[in-house]
């Protein structure tokens, strides 16, 4: 009796682990599509960006998303993200240009020894 009964248990065992183990990936039915976008906004958790054909979409980050770089508006990043909407990986694929105020400091100095005489 003490052998089924352990059985019994064991079985229970294994069927709730593998429902806890089930991934978010399985939770949203089918693998998550990899895009290359440029980032628009961001706006809270969400990432507004567009595509090459101009079309734009809101795309959810969280804590939950691995993320790899500091974001910023006119990167131009890859996602891979869920059918729900949810990014579960972003990276950046080309930062955004640096505005520029004042030229690099070597072309500062260059200007300097010109003027004089």
């Amino acid at each position: 009796m003490k052998v089924l009964v352990s059985i019994m248990l064991l079985t229970v065992v294994l069927i709730l682990n593998r429902s806890w183990s089930v991934s978010a990936v399985e939770r949203a039915g089918s693998a998550p599509q990899k895009i290359t976008v440029e980032l628009l906004t961001i706006d809270g958790e969400y990432f507004v960006v567009k595509n090459e054909s101009g079309q734009e979409r809101k795309v959810h980050v969280s804590k939950d998303t691995e993320q790899y770089g500091h974001f910023k508006p006119g990167d131009v990043v890859e996602m891979w993200v869920l059918p729900n909407g949810h990014a579960k990986t972003v990276l950046i694929v080309r930062a955004a240009e640096a505005e520029q105020d004042s030229p690099p400091p070597d072309r500062q100095h260059s200007a300097e020894f010109a003027e004089r005489p």
